[in-house]
Parts: C-alpha cells; sequence; structure tokens
C-alpha cells in the first residue's frame, strides 16, 4: 500500500493481479486497474503523486496516471521477479531491481530503460535511492551492499559483513 503524497489517495494491490485506488476522506474505490497477469507485489508514488508504478510477478513494471488511472508505460526488461523499485526524488527517474542480479534505470514517462546496473551474483532483494538522486544502493543473496553512481552507473562501493542476505536498506 501507498499513500499518495497529499494523502488524498491510497494506492493498493494484490494476489488479484490488481492495483486499487482508494479516497482516504470516504474510504470509497476511485479505481480498479487490471493491466498486470500476476500477483502485484508493491505501489508507490512519485514525488508529486502524478504517477505511480506496480511491479508484479508477471515481470513488469507498469506506470500509471494517477489524474486518468491509465497505463502509461509498461516495463518488461527483467528476467526474474521484480523484487524492489524506487522513484528519484529528484529526476524523471525510477530504479528497480529483481531476482535476475540486476538493477534498471528506467525514463518517465517513457519507461524506456536508460541504465542496466550489473555486478551482484544472485538475486536482488532491495534497492534505496539517495535524497539527492546521485546514488542507488541494492543489497541481496550475496550477502553484500553495493553502491552505484546514478550518472554513470559506476559501482562505488561495495560493503560486506552480513553473514546472510541482504533485506532491507535505507539512506
Amino acid at each position: 500500500v501507498a499513500f499518495s503524497p497529499d494523502g488524498a489517495l491510497l494506492a493498493s494491490c494484490g494476489d488479484d493481479s490488481s492495483v486499487r485506488f482508494w479516497n482516504t476522506s470516504d474510504g470509497s474505490e476511485a479505481a480498479l486497474l487490471a493491466e498486470h497477469t500476476a500477483e502485484v507485489n508493491a505501489v508507490a508514488f512519485n514525488h508529486d503523486g502524478t504517477l505511480l508504478a506496480s511491479r508484479g510477478q508477471d515481470k513488469k513494471i507498469i506506470l500509471w496516471d494517477v489524474e486518468k488511472f491509465q497505463a502509461v508505460a509498461g516495463m518488461a526488461k527483467h528476467k526474474d521477479a521484480i523484487s524492489g523499485m524506487k522513484f528519484s526524488p529528484v529526476a524523471n527517474r525510477l530504479a528497480s531491481c529483481s531476482w535476475d542480479s540486476q538493477i534498471i534505470v528506467w525514463k518517465l514517462p517513457s519507461g524506456e530503460s536508460d541504465k542496466m546496473l550489473k555486478g551482484h551474483k544472485g538475486a536482488l532483494l532491495c534497492i534505496a535511492l539517495s535524497e539527492d538522486g546521485k546514488f542507488i544502493a541494492s543489497g541481496g543473496w550475496d550477502k553484500l551492499v553495493k553502491l552505484w553512481e546514478t550518472g554513470n552507473a559506476n559501482n562505488c562501493g561495495t560493503f560486506s559483513g552480513h553473514p546472510n542476505r541482504i533485506g532491507a536498506r535505507a539512506f
């Protein structure tokens, strides 16, 4: 579930392959969107609340226009389940990670892939973007946290020490 930045809408997703928008003022359903073909795992609003991204077991991210409740882009370059996604707080970009051990940075609203970051050995489980949008952090089954420069896609740091997989991260 995710609240819109102004708090007027709540977005939810579920096993029924749908994304639903709810009016927080009265609890009524504002829209039911059904473009995924498998369970939807997560939803997230961009910084100004004009876009919502949903990710599913169908290996796709769908970008939704919140005002029109319509899909504006389908992003399907991951080869396995998408395990994380975050909007850049300062640029028209979305970063996603997958069990395919890749990070993809997407241009918005077109949904075109901008950069692919590779370097982990094994499934990725989480991703974070710094508040200034300059760095991406990732973690997964290889027990490593990697730091990436968003602009040039360089791996600028690898942090080890966890005895097990990395399941959460934050800047």
